[in-house]
């Protein structure tokens, strides 16, 4: 994994459609060359966009286009919002399992940095 690309999540980026989302900061922001989509991946206004929209760019050669299988962990599926909520209860042992759980290839390297501080933000705060 050579990058990761974060977009705040503001009124703008709000109110584009499907197709301008992945035109705008995708394909010409960013340049993408290769995309890992989680299989309830939606985007643009009204969550309109899908892997189905995704997969109508590909064949022209934006990018490729990979499918990643839903990850459970203890029966959960993993999610950003399960993680979250760890956090946000404070159960940070819990949010590093989850986002060391099955990892596709090259994630396990990615996280490990957030892994590590999460492990030492929770030594330092004794909790489980």
């Amino acid at each position: 994994m050579d990058a990761v690309l974060v977009l705040r999540f503001d009124e703008q980026l709000r109110q584009l459609g499907s197709h301008a989302f992945v035109e705008d900061p995708l394909i010409r922001g960013a340049a993408i060359q290769q995309l890992v989509i989680g299989d309830d991946f939606r985007c643009g206004s009204d969550r309109s966009g899908d892997f189905a929209l995704l997969q109508r760019y590909a064949p022209h050669g934006f990018f490729t286009l990979e499918r990643a299988p839903t990850l459970r962990y203890s029966a959960q599926r993993i999610s950003s919002t399960l993680i979250r909520q760890c956090l946000q209860d404070g159960a940070l042992a819990t949010a590093g399992l989850l986002l060391k759980a099955h990892p596709p290839a090259g994630w396990a390297e990615a996280a490990a940095p957030v892994v590590s501080r999460l492990e030492g933000l929770r030594r330092r705060c004794r909790l489980a």
